[in-house]
């Protein structure tokens, strides 16, 4: 079988030639499957040159056709043989697949612009497009700081300084932690954690290398074991979707950021951002923080590289990434210490952690934050969770990159003690 592809306005024609059955089911539906992860959603599909349809691809054309409609897209077969035309018509399927002719077939003319989806403001920033279906509105997320990043060392061995912390859906929170039941048996897995809307996701440190989660269920709300964390505690009322202006480009996690600092006139904001990746750039604890060294001797070369893991180039291209965080101008009182720099110019600040799930594409339009975080855990586990840093160095790996996705977001009220 050959397959083609043909880029429409607002969607892709992908041409099949040859037999569609077992041995070929699976090509096809990967490139359905590619042109979604694309962005695509009106998928037409040219199939007048396909010459024998199986039950398994007829199969394949109804997963398409399911997949397409759980993004809110679309999937039509623009053309069909006599033989596809038979077969769909006895199986009662050309109703549901083949282009009515009442219905138009898109013109060849190239075009990269999405249809219009609602009152939107499209705002133009280097080679990515921001799309904005909601801008951040009531009162701004209680931002509260728990515990200190200097407890890596030197505090002695009661690790009095680990707090329990409930992680109810309105509570953005990240940090170094462990999912345990007390801080004892919290204190030799301590590691990176992400809590977005009921989801909590840790990257232990006793030697399993498997990120454990919790979910929120009912009246069940997740809790952890916190050494530091940032907690964010309201709503993201802001939302908006991206996207390269170049096909196959990657959007830098700091000109994101800008972006969003630049539409809320560069007030501290609480960020959410699910999208696919280009690679990310980071770092996590190989080793649980060990209380009974010096002050600063956690971080000693070369030492250090058996208590920390660093990404050298980027890692988890094409996988799915939740990532949460802070952004700001200027980082008041003990905030300081729990921010790092986004940018060369060092004019921006904040800290980011993501936890990464298997590539899956998303739903076109406006998607409510809660539910379309409790979906990512229906379809798969998550595979990493690590804190995204900006390598600068000569030869560094740089920063972590996105090719399109969501992005919540809203002003937060930084308390300081």
């Amino acid at each position: 079988m050959q397959i083609t592809r043909q880029e429409i306005p607002n969607g892709i024609i992908l041409k099949l030639q040859g037999r569609l059955d077992a041995s070929w089911a699976g090509s096809a539906a990967a490139a359905i499957e590619e042109a979604a992860r694309a962005g695509c959603r009106d998928l037409r599909l040219d199939l007048a040159d396909v010459s024998f349809l199986s039950s398994a691809g007829v199969r394949s054309l109804i997963l398409a056709h399911r997949q397409m409609q759980s993004l809110r897209g679309k999937l039509r077969i623009l053309k069909a043989s006599g033989e596809v035309r038979t077969v769909l018509q006895l199986s009662g399927l050309d109703t549901l697949l083949l282009l009515a002719e009442t219905e138009s077939p898109p013109s060849s003319t190239s075009s990269s612009a999405p249809p219009p989806d609602g009152d939107t403001i499209h705002i133009e920033a280097g080679d990515f497009q921001l799309k904005i279906f909601s801008r951040p509105q009531g009162e701004p997320a209680r931002g509260t700081l728990l515990g200190s990043p200097d407890g890596f060392a030197g505090s002695g061995k009661n690790w009095s300084s680990i707090q329990h912390q409930p992680l109810p859906s309105n509570v953005l929170s990240l940090g170094i932690g462990a999912l345990a039941s007390n801080a004892d048996d919290a204190s030799n897995r301590l590691g990176e954690f992400l809590s977005i809307s009921g989801a909590v996701v840790c990257q232990p440190t006793d030697g399993s290398n498997q990120p454990d989660y919790l979910l929120a269920s009912g009246a069940f709300t997740p809790s952890i074991q916190t050494l530091y964390a940032i907690r964010c505690e309201g709503t993201l009322s802001g939302h908006a979707r991206f996207r390269p202006q170049t096909p196959g480009n990657s959007i830098p996690l700091s000109l994101l950021l800008k972006s969003l600092e630049s539409l809320c006139e560069n007030t501290p904001l609480a960020v959410v951002i699910l999208a696919e990746t280009a690679g990310l750039i980071g770092a996590c604890l190989k080793k649980a923080p060990d209380q009974s060294l010096p002050p600063d001797a956690f971080f000693e070369h070369p030492s250090i590289r058996r208590r920390i893991s660093f990404t050298p180039e980027r890692q988890h291209a094409r996988s799915l990434a939740l990532a949460g965080g802070v952004i700001m101008k200027d980082a008041p009182g003990q905030w300081a210490d729990f921010v790092r720099p986004l940018d060369s110019e060092e004019t921006r600040f904040g800290h980011f952690h993501a936890m990464v799930l298997p590539g899956r594409p998303l739903p076109a339009g406006a998607l409510p934050l809660p539910s379309t975080v409790a979906n990512l855990f229906e379809t798969g586990t998550p595979q990493a969770a690590i804190h995204l840093l900006r390598d600068s160095r000569k030869l560094g790996g740089g920063e972590s990159g996105f090719t399109r996705g969501a992005i919540w977001f809203g002003p937060i009220q930084p308390q300081t003690s």
